[in-house]
């Protein structure tokens, strides 16, 4: 059984050595007319490496901005029923409505004693 730790070696999409690896590369191309393919095939090499991390790296985070987000779609859901709530104090129940079924509980329990 063997652990895979290839995404330990892995470089973040914003870390600066891969804009450095991204300048070394495309630093060396030379654009004379023998060398164009050469270097635009280079330069599109470089460029694709740059895209595939921000790819890799949105990606990778899209499960959790879509669990943030579904959680505070919830929250806003919850706190604008109750901001609608409050107001009306009619939904509210009465207190003696609460002192009666407050004693429906309490009388089998003092019974039992």
């Amino acid at each position: 059984m063997s652990i895979n730790l290839k995404w330990i070696n892995k470089l973040r999409s914003e870390d600066p050595r891969r804009i450095r690896q991204f300048k070394e590369d495309t630093c060396r191309l030379a654009w004379d007319d023998e060398h164009l393919a050469e270097s635009l095939s280079k330069l599109f090499q470089a460029v694709d490496n740059l895209a595939e991390a921000e790819v890799d790296y949105y990606y990778c985070r899209r499960g959790t901005r879509a669990w943030i987000s579904g959680l505070a779609r919830f929250g806003a859901w919850i706190f604008g029923s109750i901001g609608l709530l409050l107001p009306q104090k009619s939904f509210l129940p009465d207190k003696r409505f609460v002192k009666s079924v407050r004693s429906l509980y309490r009388a089998p329990i003092a019974e039992k004693e």
